[in-house]
């Protein structure tokens, strides 16, 4: 059974605020938290709802895939489940500067440190952010996850790495999908339509760190 704890914990997971999940499921913000809280019951038609509306590809992991994993915790105790749950990488942090290139390994003097964060099987890259924008503030370290162009998430922090003619750019800001193409804002506000065939390699901000030395 499906409580509206397990609704939290999901919607954590893909690191969405209430009002955007609730936006994409289609209902108010007070209803979901009524439903996360315990005091409306999680129906049917709701689970229907939550796998209608978030579903792979879009979705990583999508919600069927989310009760599945579910279902098998619930099943019988992992032995590995605290080892799994202990996997860690250490990351260097680089400082983000404007002209950075993904297909060049940045000089030590670039070097901000190291982090520790959950580990992937997508490759990670971890900058700290040299000035302040609307999307983060300056010293906040941002934590990427190489992903599908599609995958991208509307208005939230974003890299990509572009080919146009025998040039690459790297670019920092926020995207909006489009068919075929990215909408993109970067982080100077400017705006820009980018073609996905142009389009080297994309990361989507997955975790944001504050540095304990701040």
């Amino acid at each position: 059974m499906i409580t509206g704890a397990d609704i939290r914990r999901y919607r954590k997971i893909l690191g969405l605020g209430q009002v955007d999940f609730a936006k994409r499921l289609a209902i108010s913000q007070p209803a979901l938290s009524g439903l996360e809280g315990g005091r409306v019951s999680v129906s049917e038609s709701y689970l229907d709802l939550l796998k209608d509306r978030f579903s792979s590809p879009s979705f990583h992991p999508s919600f069927a895939d989310f009760l599945r994993t579910l279902q098998r915790d619930n099943q019988a105790p992992d032995p590995l489940a605290l080892a799994v749950a202990s996997r860690h990488v250490t990351l260097i942090v680089w400082r983000w500067h404007k002209a950075i290139d993904l297909g060049v390994v940045p000089g030590n003097d670039q070097m901000s440190g190291l982090v520790t964060v959950p580990a992937s099987d997508r490759a990670t890259l971890a900058f700290e952010m040299t000035d302040s924008t609307s999307e983060w503030t300056k010293g906040d370290v941002l934590i990427f996850s190489e992903c599908k162009p599609f995958e991208l998430r509307a208005g939230k922090p974003c890299i990509i790495q572009t080919r146009r003619g025998k040039r690459s750019r790297t670019f920092l800001g926020l995207a909006k999908p489009n068919g075929s193409a990215i909408k993109f804002q970067d982080a100077r506000g400017g705006t820009q339509t980018i073609p996905s065939e142009a389009i080297l390699a994309s990361f989507r901000e997955e975790l944001r760190v504050m540095r304990a030395d701040r």
